[in-house]
């Protein structure tokens, strides 16, 4: 079962991803992903999923948008049918 700290330190993990921690919240936090398996996978896995992200993230865009980088004509068959469906 999980520690009912477990919902503080998932949100701090998912902060940690867009922020820096303030100094305490950073110690705090590896000392329980240090105890808590299923917090350090739960970062593992938000690191993976963020650096796929970025694999599909132009470089570049200033809003930070996960819009893929498609070829020009993948673009225009897309538009095209979107059009197409009203």
């Amino acid at each position: 079962m999980p520690m009912r700290s477990c919902k503080v330190f998932s949100r701090l993990v998912s902060e940690s991803m867009d922020r820096e921690l303030a100094p305490q919240q950073r110690s705090a936090l590896r000392v329980h992903l240090e105890k808590c398996a299923g917090c350090a996978e739960f970062e593992s896995q938000l690191k993976l999923l963020s650096e796929i992200s970025a694999m599909f993230t132009r470089p570049g865009d200033p809003h930070g948008c996960m819009t893929a980088a498609l070829p020009e004509d993948a673009r225009a068959r897309i538009k095209a049918k979107l059009k197409s469906l009203g």
